[in-house]
């Protein structure tokens, strides 16, 4: 027996009261708890009877914040996954890893022939660019409802990002001279744009992921 829409909204809400604030998740649990409760009232219970008894045999009926934690870490680990595919992959696929040694070669031979100011300007570019076009990404991720699936891809989109600007940082400190930080900010700047681009794929392939769930949604 199918759940009518009037009590598929009902367990939601329930749902959302316990604080399964990222509807995707909440729609992962509904799909699961909503086939047991069908099941139960094929067996001639009520619908109060069957939902009160998955709910307690899940146990969802008290507090389900490790249950909620728990899928948090399924999400983040499935994003992670996809994230670390994506950068392999740019050296795994001939026509990548060919544009890759291709340009670094290119930035290397242009690098021995220009100063350091002029190597700063072009490494804050090539570090600059790819983190406007992530951050384009996350301000258009705003139009989804709160999303774990989302977070996640945003998250390693920027983390790159965020650990090489670390890097930075810290390298300003050093005693090192010109010409070697003129080489390592051009490594900062590779690795940062090859590690964005593997996040924003990460990012597209979650986004199609969370759009067809919405489609779903809108069918119940």
């Amino acid at each position: 027996m199918e759940l009518t829409k009037a009590q598929i909204t009902e367990v939601e809400e329930y749902l959302k009261a316990k604080g399964v604030k990222y509807w995707d998740i909440r729609i992962e649990m509904l799909d699961h708890i909503a086939t047991d409760i069908e099941q139960r009232m094929e067996l001639e219970s009520s619908f109060e009877e069957a939902k009160k008894e998955a709910l307690k045999e899940k146990g969802w009926s008290g507090s389900i914040d490790d249950i909620l934690f728990k899928r948090m870490q399924s999400v983040n680990r499935k994003v992670r996954g996809r994230y670390l595919r994506e950068f392999g992959r740019l050296f795994t696929h001939f026509s990548s890893l060919s544009l890759i040694i291709l340009s670094s070669l290119f930035l290397v031979i242009l690098y021995y022939k220009i100063d350091y100011r002029v190597s700063l300007y072009i490494s804050m570019s090539l570090y600059v660019i790819p983190i406007v076009i992530a951050l384009f990404f996350v301000v258009k991720s705003l139009i989804f409802k709160k999303s774990a699936y989302m977070q996640y891809g945003n998250f390693y989109m920027l983390f790159s990002f965020i650990m090489l600007n670390l890097i930075v940082q810290i390298g300003k400190d050093l005693p090192v001279s010109e010409n070697t930080a003129k080489w390592i900010y051009l490594s900062v700047a590779i690795i940062n744009a090859l590690s964005i681009y593997a996040g924003a794929k990460t990012y597209l392939s979650v986004r199609k992921e969370v759009q067809q769930m919405q489609k779903q949604l809108k069918l119940l």
